[in-house]
C-alpha cells in the first residue's frame, strides 16, 4: 500500500514536470514569436509579464535567460537591418526583469540598447531610466547600475545634477570603484565636456564584454576624440584672425611657431579641414555618427579642400 502510494506520487510529480517543460516550450515559441519581423510590423504574442511568469510553473529563471537571449537577438538583427525603430525592446526586457529581477545584465546592456539614439538604439532614454531604477530597487548593492544610469542621465538626457547624484549614490555602495567618485565630482563641475564624455566611454570601452556596446562606445569614443580636436583647432583659427587680421585660408596655415607642429587628422586618418565660416570640420562626417557640434560650428559637410 506505501509503495502503491510512492508510485502515483512519483506519476504525478513526473507527470507535473513534463507539464511545466511543455508550458515553458509553448511559453519559448510565444518569446520566438516577439523576435519574428514581418514587414516590420512586430507581435509581441504574450505581452503580460504577470501571465509568464503564472504559465511558467516555477521556471521563471529558464524563462528570464530566454527572453534576454531573444532581446540580444531582437535587437542585433533590427540594428543589423539598419531598422529606424525597436518597438519590442522596451517590453521584452519588462519581461525578462519581471521573471528574473536580479538578472542584472538585462537592466545593465537592456538599457543602453534602450537609450541610444537610432539607429545604433531604441531612442527612448526615458525608459532606459525607469528600467535600471527597477534594477536598482531589486539590486541595490550592484553599484555598477548607478554607473549605468549616470551614464545615461549623461550622455542621452543631459541632466548632469542627476547624473551626478547616481554616481555619487553608486560611489556609496560597498565595493564601488574608486572612480566613480571621480565621476561624481567631474560630472558636477564638467558636465557636458568633450573630456568627460571621453573618460566614461573609456570606462564604458573598457568594461563591457557585449560586442554590439564595444563597438558602440569605440564610435562614441571617435567622435568625442574628434570634438576634442575641432574644439582645439578652432580655438587656434580664432587665435590665428586675431592676430593677422584675417582668417587663414586653409589649416596648413596655422603649421608655424606658436601655432601647430604639424597639421592633426582624424581617427581615420584624414585632416581636418577649414570649411564655411572658417569653422573647423572632417572631411567624412558620416564616419562619426555621434559627433555634436555647438550652434557656432556650421554642419559639416564633406569639404573639397583637402591638403595636399
Amino acid at each position: 500500500m506505501i509503495r502503491s502510494h510512492r508510485n502515483l506520487v512519483t506519476v504525478a510529480c513526473a507527470v507535473l514536470l513534463v507539464l511545466g517543460l511543455s508550458a515553458t516550450v509553448l511559453i519559448s515559441k510565444a518569446a520566438a514569436g516577439a523576435t519574428v519581423d514581418a514587414n516590420y510590423d512586430d507581435a509581441l504574442m504574450v505581452s503580460s509579464p504577470a501571465v509568464i511568469k503564472r504559465l511558467s510553473l516555477g521556471y521563471s529563471g529558464v524563462l528570464a535567460d530566454f527572453y534576454w537571449t531573444r532581446a540580444v537577438q531582437y535587437f542585433g538583427r533590427k540594428h543589423v537591418d539598419g531598422a529606424s525603430g525597436y518597438r519590442l525592446l522596451a517590453p521584452i526586457l519588462t519581461i525578462t526583469t519581471e521573471l528574473d529581477p536580479k538578472l542584472t545584465i538585462a537592466y545593465d546592456y537592456g538599457s543602453i540598447f534602450l537609450a541610444q539614439k537610432p539607429p545604433e538604439g531604441a531612442g527612448d532614454p526615458k525608459a532606459a531610466v525607469a528600467l535600471v531604477e527597477r534594477g536598482i530597487q531589486q539590486n541595490p548593492g550592484n553599484w555598477h547600475l548607478y554607473y549605468t544610469l549616470g551614464f545615461i542621465y549623461s550622455m542621452e538626457l543631459k541632466d548632469y545634477h542627476a547624473a551626478a547624484r547616481a554616481f555619487a549614490e553608486g560611489a556609496r555602495v560597498p565595493g564601488a570603484h574608486p572612480w566613480m567618485r571621480v565621476i561624481a565630482a567631474g560630472m558636477a563641475e564638467h558636465g557636458g565636456e568633450p573630456a568627460m564624455a571621453h573618460y566614461m566611454w573609456t570606462q564604458m570601452y573598457q568594461a563591457t564584454a557585449d560586442k554590439m556596446l564595444f563597438e558602440n562606445a569605440e564610435k562614441h569614443l571617435r567622435a568625442s576624440e574628434v570634438q576634442m580636436d575641432v574644439a582645439a583647432l578652432q580655438q587656434m583659427v580664432d587665435d590665428y584672425t586675431a592676430q593677422t587680421g584675417h582668417a587663414p585660408a586653409r589649416l596648413e596655415e596655422l603649421v608655424r611657431p606658436g601655432f601647430l607642429f604639424r597639421l592633426p587628422k582624424d581617427p581615420f586618418g584624414y585632416y581636418y579641414v577649414l570649411g564655411p565660416s572658417n569653422r573647423v570640420g572632417v572631411q567624412h562626417p558620416a564616419d562619426f555618427p555621434f559627433l555634436e557640434l555647438d550652434e557656432k560650428t556650421d554642419p559639416l559637410v564633406q569639404f573639397a579642400n583637402k591638403p595636399k
